[in-house]
């Protein structure tokens, strides 16, 4: 082969290998559908690309955590509902039993309604989400009432259970631990169980007014609760917001002109293609001068 021939075909090899590296980048970026897929593209933009993915992975993660402490909250707010419902009962009892034309027979049969709604009480004070229990605050894997011979006993702690929205931020994702509305109603239910087994209308009177203040407490919390679910679907609209944003910048100034690329690369394809051609023509011919 001569060396005219030689250096020909080397330039010409040389030139198939830089557009294939041209083509295979062109393809990471019809795959990726970003515009920059390598640092030395442009050190800049894609400096700005890798902080906008990070700022997409944290806001991601904040939504999710409020969409956990929204669920949390909600199941918690159903159960004090579920409460408040019975002492809405259990009142009706006080108010019925009350009567001084009331037989003890009556009284001792509203006092096992009394039991019953204890016993619904205490299922629904211990009522978990995902395992965990609702009413024990930071303590969430044991039940934190339980019932005993001096009544019902608190074993939680005086925490709240939170969920971690960022670095440094948190929601209320429950009940603080402890809130006395829970032992209210505990308290205010087996005095009214005691009085009409004691057939007591003085005391069943008495009982009365501590459900009264008990349900109070109850709604004040569910309240409360109620409020902080909001919260947490509020933000989780905002941080929705947010990220919508986020990824329409992205498109924006990371997304690759596809069809540009998509015809770039045909152009490529079919240079690669006259190059081979020629390459094999140029080889054919220099074997046949070889030979003469």
């Amino acid at each position: 082969m001569r060396i005219a021939d030689a250096l020909f075909l080397q330039h010409l090899l040389g030139g198939a290998q830089s557009h294939k590296r041209e083509m295979l980048k062109l393809e990471r970026q019809i795959s990726s559908g970003a515009a920059v897929v390598d640092p030395t593209q442009d050190p800049v933009r894609y400096r700005e690309a890798l902080l906008r993915d990070a700022q997409l992975a944290r806001t991601a993660s904040a939504k999710q955590a409020a969409a956990l402490a929204e669920s949390r909250l909600r199941a918690t707010a159903a159960a004090l509902d579920g409460l408040q419902q019975i002492l809405v009962r259990a009142r009706a009892l006080a108010v019925q039993q009350s009567s001084a034309t009331v037989s003890a027979a009556e009284r001792q049969a509203a006092a096992g309604e009394v039991a019953r709604l204890l016993d619904a009480a205490l299922v629904l004070a211990n009522r978990k989400w995902n395992g965990e229990a609702l009413f024990g605050g930071t303590r969430t894997d044991r039940d934190p009432f339980v019932a005993g011979a001096q009544g019902v006993r608190y074993q939680g702690d005086q925490g709240t259970r939170t969920m971690v929205l960022d670095r440094g931020t948190t929601i209320p994702a429950g009940a603080p631990g402890g809130d006395p509305a829970l032992t209210d109603a505990f308290q205010a239910l087996a005095a009214l169980k005691q009085a009409l087994a004691n057939n007591d209308p003085a005391a069943v009177r008495s009982a009365l007014g501590t459900l009264v203040q008990a349900h109070h407490e109850v709604t004040r919390l569910g309240a409360e609760v109620g409020g902080w679910a909001a919260h947490a679907a509020s933000l989780q609209q905002a941080l929705g917001a947010w990220e919508a944003e986020i990824k329409r910048t992205q498109s924006e100034r990371e997304g690759a002109d596809i069809p540009a690329l998509v015809a770039r690369v045909e152009e490529l394809r079919a240079a690669l293609e006259a190059v081979y051609l020629q390459v094999s023509r140029t080889a054919n011919l220099s074997l046949a001068r070889f030979l003469r």
